[in-house]
């Protein structure tokens, strides 16, 4: 075998493995269910993406009337609904299957830029198994990270692509690869707009390793032809500017206008966190312990420690800029560094955090980048024996990182273990503790949920998340004029906010104050309509005013928007009846039947419904799973013999009362049945 011909079996070898070991590392996750934190607004109860994949379902994702514009992301979702169903192994298997084919994008791109196959495996094995990645694959709502970090390599290799055929004079072939660049490009602004700094990034890798603003300027002394040079380079760039202006406008308008922007920072306030979350970044790298899934934000830094980072931020670009000639890689890794990470850094603040470790998931290639260009010049220069020692230092590295990123995952067992976690690694986590709190909240474990409120409020006392989250808990604790109180403050912090109204307005409903709870349900839906607590209320309000067509009408559009949800269903059934449309009734209650199978209190219900409108086989299939989900439950025996008596089924009947009483022997007056149903057996030959 020749040379060349060995080196591409290498390629692959290597390549073969470091998407084994990628996905290797990450399969402990698999098993892992949807966390309760975004991941229901954006997967579970997301009526689009449950529908699987659909025209409709194409049409909501490139609607820019959300706060968040990522359609390629919705469509991926979708698809993976249509093949591998709800099921949250699917969607997460799907994750670390993008993260593996990414990590073997990085080792092609950065052997393709600084040579090495050894070393590019090696960085490319640092980017995909640190601790850090675990948040982008792991967490399903994230899925926005690995996919757009698909399209963005793929566009980087594009563009190296295209800077070589134009040196080699080969204009099609320039061509092609222009447009695969821009189209990658494009797909990448469409799964995470944080994108948008990418055409600046092209413009670095003019530079090196494509050398081709030395080339455009050569045979012409001066600076004018450098300028010149810069300027042709900048205009192949505006298509790819336009396509950065256009989303960066329409995702900072949608997420206003949504109110993701939860924090009200002043400009300086904003700089200084940039600066200290590079560092913070940085150290994380190098030693990747205290991760956690929200950092919250300071307000202010001390002086000393925006100072100090910022001393740390401009040593390391003075560094890379001096060794810009003897280090190209270190200079073009630590801006590919900086300018990836420049969208997430908080200049325009979205969210509650300070910063987050899945904003790294692109910018590390950089860091890698860095990283080999530091080692190449040590590896070449040093002796045979050195070099083995730096080897074997380089796998136990990658080794410990595998493992600690393995230990990693766990945190993100279920949401109470992922924000516990989050509270014992951070300090004075109000966003943790409120999401704690409606966690334990959601489990019926109200006293632990009240404290963690507490908790939270003590620590930040104006965070409307933290008053949302005390008013729910004030309202399980039957405290309403307290719960009522904080709602109202929270709407004076976040006049947009629907949650709150929704919450409200289902507190003065029940209050009997109809109109006031209307208005706040009216509102809600119109500022989100798509929102089923909104259409909810009004439906409730609907009924309280025994006007049972229009709440058929709120809760047929709250259906439209999440059909997978049984008990909205359950409650359009009831309304059909009421109104007299029995079998549409039918029709709908069939479909609940089937949307949770294994929710006992669902089913238990569905087969007193069924059997107050005789339909008493399928009240006994209701009650059948009923028993099988709660076979220790004597009142579900009871009412599945009374069925199976009336379906003329004696010996049926007799069973399942029989069990009833072995359950519970105070079930007397069930000896009368028994003896009635007994009657009905076929006499004995």
């Amino acid at each position: 075998m020749s040379p060349e011909g060995r080196t591409r079996l290498w390629v692959v070898i290597v390549g073969v493995l470091l998407v084994a070991g990628t996905v290797l590392v990450f399969s402990r996750a698999l098993p892992f269910g949807f966390i309760n934190y975004d991941d229901p607004a954006f997967v579970v109860n997301n009526p689009h993406v449950q529908r699987g994949l659909s025209a409709e379902g194409a049409r909501w994702a490139f609607a820019v009337d959300r706060d968040y514009w990522h359609p390629l992301t919705w469509l991926s979702l979708m698809l993976d609904r249509q093949v591998l169903g709800p099921e949250a192994r699917g969607f997460r298997a799907v994750n670390i299957g993008w993260h593996a084919l990414n990590a073997l994008l990085v080792f092609l791109l950065l052997r393709r830029i600084q040579g090495g196959l050894w070393l590019a495996a090696w960085c490319a094995a640092l980017f995909a198994w640190h601790p850090q990645r675990v948040e982008s694959v792991v967490w399903i709502t994230e899925r926005k990270d690995v996919l757009s970090g698909y399209f963005a390599l793929l566009a980087v290799w594009a563009w190296l692509g295209y800077g070589e055929a134009r040196r080699a004079a080969r204009r099609g072939r320039a061509a092609a690869w222009y447009l695969a660049a821009l189209a990658g490009f494009a797909c990448g602004l469409m799964s995470k707009s944080v994108l948008v700094t990418l055409p600046v990034l092209l413009l670095v890798l003019d530079a090196w390793p494509l050398g081709r603003l030395d080339e455009l300027s050569r045979g012409s002394p001066g600076r004018g032809a450098r300028w010149r040079a810069c300027a042709r380079l900048l205009g192949e760039k505006l298509p790819f500017f336009a396509l950065s202006l256009g989303v960066g406008l329409a995702t900072v308008s949608t997420q206003e206008a949504g109110g993701a922007f939860s924090l009200a920072l002043t400009f300086d306030q904003r700089v200084a966190n940039a600066v200290v979350s590079i560092v913070r970044y940085l150290g994380a790298t190098v030693w990747p312990s205290g991760l956690a899934v929200l950092y919250p934000h300071p307000g202010d830094w001390p002086v000393v420690v925006f100072g100090t980072a910022g001393l740390i931020v401009t040593a390391l670009s003075a560094c890379a800029w001096w060794w810009r000639r003897v280090l190209p890689a270190v200079a073009v890794g630590w801006a590919w560094f900086l300018l990836l990470l420049l969208p997430s850094l908080g200049l325009v603040q979205v969210g509650l955090q300070a910063m987050a470790d899945r904003y790294t998931y692109l910018p590390a290639v950089g860091l890698v980048l860095a990283a080999g260009g530091l080692l190449a010049p040590a590896i070449t220069r040093t002796s045979l024996v050195a070099r083995r020692g730096i080897a074997v230092a380089g796998v136990l590295g990658l080794a410990a990182l595998a493992v600690r990123t393995w230990a990693q995952q766990a945190v993100w067992r279920d949401a109470e273990t992922l924000f516990a976690h989050a509270m014992a690694v951070t300090r004075d986590n109000y966003v943790a503790r409120t999401a704690l709190a409606l966690e334990c909240l959601a489990q019926g474990r109200v006293p632990e949920a009240a404290r963690l409120a507490e908790e939270a409020l003590a620590i930040a006392p104006d965070a409307s998340l933290a008053l949302d989250t005390l008013g729910a808990v004030r309202a399980a604790q039957g405290r309403i004029p307290e719960a009522e109180e904080a709602y109202r403050r929270v709407l004076v912090l976040q006049p947009r906010s629907v949650s709150a109204r929704c919450d409200l307005g289902r507190i003065l409903l029940a209050d009997g104050r109809i109109e006031e709870a209307e208005r706040l349900f009216a509102e809600a839906a119109e500022i989100r309509p798509v929102n089923v607590p909104a259409h909810l209320g009004l439906a409730d309000v609907a009924i309280a005013r025994a006007r049972p067509e229009e709440a058929l009408t709120h809760l047929t559009r709250a259906l439209e928007i999440a059909p997978r949800d049984a008990r909205t269903t359950m409650r359009v059934a009831a309304v059909q009846l009421q109104v007299g449309r029995r079998e549409q009734a039918v029709a709908t209650l069939r479909i609940a039947a089937g949307l949770e199978p294994a929710n006992l209190e669902l089913q238990r219900d569905l087969g007193d419904i069924f059997g107050q409108l005789g339909r008493f086989d399928e009240a006994a299939a209701a009650y059948e799973r009923a028993a099988q989900l709660a076979p220790t439950e004597a009142a579900t025996h009871v009412r599945l013999g009374y069925v199976y008596f009336l379906l003329k089924r004696p010996a049926d009947a007799i069973r399942s009362w029989e069990t009833a009483k072995r359950l519970d022997p105070t079930l007397t007056e069930l000896d009368a049945r028994i003896r009635q149903a007994r009657a009905l057996l076929p006499a004995q030959p």
